[in-house]
């Protein structure tokens, strides 16, 4: 979508209180402040007896996402891709946009990335938990488990475009010291996956003490829920990005909304 691109909804001019001309006028003169940033968990079709069926997006939702934003011109950059280049206003004139996926889940490999690649989306970024390395499936409590990527999928994958990045969990309760330890010693496990240093990172609940031993353990962008949008004024070391996390609901006038805030002076 250009920086010109309006979204109308059922006389949205009318409810800003702004006549069409002054509208397109307006964002006319808009420039693109930012990369949209979309974290989704699993994407696939459900698997009978799963207990994880309730956050698994539909093939149908996410390949008219994809439809969607390829329409509309979007490139595919991985997420320390986007925080790198957050401040180049070339960069941000090809419309990028991040897809960033949470979890070991081997439906990314199955369906999701397929997907992406049919549409024209060559990058993502995959925030695998390096506890999970090695592993065949995730068992739970009660319910069917579910398949995991293996390692020589995962080093696969980041020959192919996808960048590697360390998902943590139950970080707080620990000391300083065990945090830095156990984030340090996955990193080195990723890297050695990746062939390469991997310096992205998510926690589910990033606070200032998961933040500091991101930092410490040599990470340099984190991913953390928000409104959706990497805007080139963020700073901070580690960078802490705002994914907007898709559910199996999400709309496609959702994703629109929140890819519209890539635009200076959308108002919604």
């Amino acid at each position: 979508m250009s920086a010109g691109a309006v979204l109308f909804t059922g006389g949205g001019a009318a409810l800003l209180g702004l006549s069409g001309y002054g509208l397109w006028s307006s964002l006319r003169q808009a420039q693109v402040v930012g990369t949209p940033v979309l974290r989704y968990r699993l994407v696939g079709p459900p698997r009978p007896g799963s207990p994880l069926n309730e956050i698994r997006v539909p093939m149908s939702c996410f390949e008219a996402q994809l439809r969607h934003l390829a329409r509309r011109g979007h490139t595919a950059v991985t997420l320390s891709e986007a925080a790198e280049r957050r401040k180049d206003k070339a960069f941000l004139a090809t419309g990028p946009i991040a897809f960033v996926f949470e979890g070991p889940y081997r439906s990314f490999v199955e369906f999701a990335w397929p997907a992406l690649r049919e549409a024209g989306f060559g990058k993502a970024t995959l925030l695998f938990p390096p506890k999970a390395l090695g592993q065949t499936q995730l068992r739970f409590r009660r319910g069917r488990p579910e398949p995991i990527l293996q390692t020589e999928t995962l080093a696969r994958l980041t020959r192919a475009g996808v960048e590697l990045g360390l998902h943590a969990a139950g970080l707080d309760p620990q000391s300083d010291e065990e945090i830095q330890s156990e984030l340090s010693a996955g990193r080195m496990a990723l890297s050695s996956v990746a062939g390469e240093e991997i310096r992205t990172a998510a926690v589910p609940f990033s606070t200032p003490k998961a933040t500091r031993a991101l930092k410490r353990s040599g990470f340099t962008v984190v991913a953390a829920t928000g409104d959706g949008v990497l805007e080139r004024s963020l700073s901070g070391s580690p960078l802490v990005v705002p994914c907007f996390p898709i559910q199996p609901d999400t709309s496609l006038l959702d994703l629109s909304l929140v890819v519209s805030r890539r635009i200076e002076g959308a108002v919604w």
